[in-house]
C-alpha cells in the first residue's frame, strides 16, 4: 500500500501541474500581445531573455527558434530549408513543453493495477501459508485474510482509473493547445527570418 499511496500522490501532483500549465497558456489578445512584444524585441536586435516565467510556452518556443537559427545560419542553409528547420524547432518546443509529465501519468495508470495485483498475490501467499500451517479452522478467518489481501487490488484500480482518464483528457488538451500555440510560433519564425534579412529567394537583404 505504501508504493500505491506514493503513486497516487505523484499522479495527483502531475495532473494538477499539467492543468495549471494548460490554463496559463495565453490565447486571443494575450497571445497576440506577447507575439508583438517578441517580434519588436527581435526587430530591435534584442534577445528576449528573462521572459520565460511570464511567457510560458511562447518563451520556450521562441527561444528554441532563436537558438536553432544561431546554429543554422553558419551552415549556409537556403531560406526554404532554414524556415522548415525553424518551424520544426518551434513545433518540437511546443510539444515538449505541453507533453511534459504525460508519459509519467500514462505509466502510473498502467503500473497502479499491477502493483495492486502484486500486493494481493503476496497477501494470498501469506494467507494460504497460514492455512497450511494451522489448518482451515474457522472459515471466517480465511475469508478475512483473503478480503484483506484484495484491498491492494481495489486500491490500484481506484488510482488507475482516474489517472488514465486524466491522461486521456490532458493529452487531448495538449493537442488542442499545441495547434493554437504553434500558429503563433510559426508567425514568430517568419518575423525572425525577416529581422535576420533572409528572403524567400534564399539570400540576405
Amino acid at each position: 500500500m505504501w508504493p500505491l499511496g506514493a503513486l497516487a500522490v505523484f499522479s495527483l501532483t502531475f495532473i494538477l501541474e499539467r492543468l495549471w500549465t494548460y490554463l496559463r497558456v495565453p490565447k486571443g489578445e494575450g497571445a497576440e500581445r506577447l507575439l508583438r512584444e517578441a517580434e519588436e524585441a527581435v526587430m530591435n536586435g534584442e534577445v528576449p531573455e528573462g521572459i520565460s516565467e511570464r511567457w510560458g510556452i511562447f518563451a520556450y518556443a521562441f527561444l528554441a527558434v532563436l537558438r536553432r537559427l544561431e546554429g543554422l545560419r553558419t551552415k549556409g542553409r537556403g531560406y526554404g530549408e532554414l524556415r522548415t528547420e525553424l518551424l520544426q524547432a518551434a513545433d518540437e518546443a511546443c510539444e515538449e513543453y505541453l507533453g511534459r509529465f504525460l508519459p509519467i501519468l500514462s505509466t502510473a495508470g498502467t503500473v497502479a493495477p499491477l502493483l495492486g495485483l502484486l500486493g494481493t498475490i503476496l497477501g494470498m501467499i501469506r494467507a494460504f501459508g497460514a492455512i497450511a500451517r494451522v489448518g482451515v479452522g474457522d472459515p471466517s478467518v480465511v475469508a478475512s485474510g483473503i478480503s484483506e489481501a484484495l484491498i491492494t487490488t481495489a486500491a490500484g484500480l481506484i488510482i488507475a482509473v482516474p489517472t488514465i482518464i486524466a491522461h486521456r483528457y490532458l493529452s487531448a488538451r495538449a493537442r488542442r493547445t499545441m495547434r493554437r500555440a504553434s500558429q503563433y510560433a510559426h508567425r514568430f519564425v517568419d518575423s525572425v527570418l525577416e529581422a535576420a534579412g533572409l528572403t524567400p529567394e534564399g539570400g540576405e537583404r
